[in-house]
């Protein structure tokens, strides 16, 4: 996402003041001009699916945070890792997307109980070390995007279900008593991303 000053200025000019001010509280310039950016496209093509202009779109949030369109049945997730957003829009049901770099500096060692069930983790130690890395964040981002499309966020346990990280195999999950597929989607070499919405729905 590493844009001209012209085109951040264009995004940031259909922001809403609370965007904005989220936008200014970031400390490092990129950290901004990624998160300006993001919202921006997200506006852009919400606007092109509503017919509304960018910059009266209107967000209300949902008891975790997630954000919703008000006035309107499309459900929409966005993730942005180092230079790549992630966009996902369903107009039949609620979706979640992750989208994370692969950093072989991380010691997902330490995180695995943080993040896998006992019967992910008891798979995991066996793949050979070469492989864990890739498997960690395939894993991390399809519980993100499953957490998201409930609506949950950081309050839902991600040792507490599973999902698996076949690379072109579907999940079900079952999480606050509903059914949910998710898929790992192929965005660019060097990141995981992920996919969730209703069983039925992929």
């Amino acid at each position: 996402m590493d844009q001209p000053l012209s085109l951040v200025e264009n995004m940031e000019n259909c922001l809403s003041a609370e965007e904005v001010d989220r936008a200014r509280r970031l400390i490092r310039p990129r950290d901004r001009e990624r998160f300006i950016v993001s919202r921006g496209l997200l506006r852009y093509l919400l606007s092109s699916l509503t017919g509304k202009k960018p910059e009266s779109l209107r967000f209300q949030y949902g008891p975790y945070g997630k954000p919703m369109l008000q006035g309107y049945d499309w459900a929409f997730n966005l993730s942005h890792s180092h230079d790549y957003v992630c966009i996902a829009v369903s107009a039949h049901s609620p979706v979640g997307v992750d989208l994370e770099r692969i950093r072989p500096e991380m010691e997902v060692d330490k995180l695995a109980d943080l993040v896998m069930s006992a019967s992910e983790k008891a798979e995991w130690i066996q793949l050979q070390e070469k492989d864990r890395q890739v498997a960690f964040f395939r894993l991390w981002t399809r519980k993100e995007a499953v957490v998201k499309a409930a609506g949950e966020g950081l309050s839902r346990s991600l040792p507490g279900f599973s999902v698996g990280w076949q690379p072109d195999h579907y999940e079900h999950v079952d999480c606050e008593g509903a059914q949910w597929e998710v898929v790992s989607i192929h965005i660019t070499p060097g990141y995981e991303a992920a996919l969730c919405v209703r069983k039925g729905f992929l």
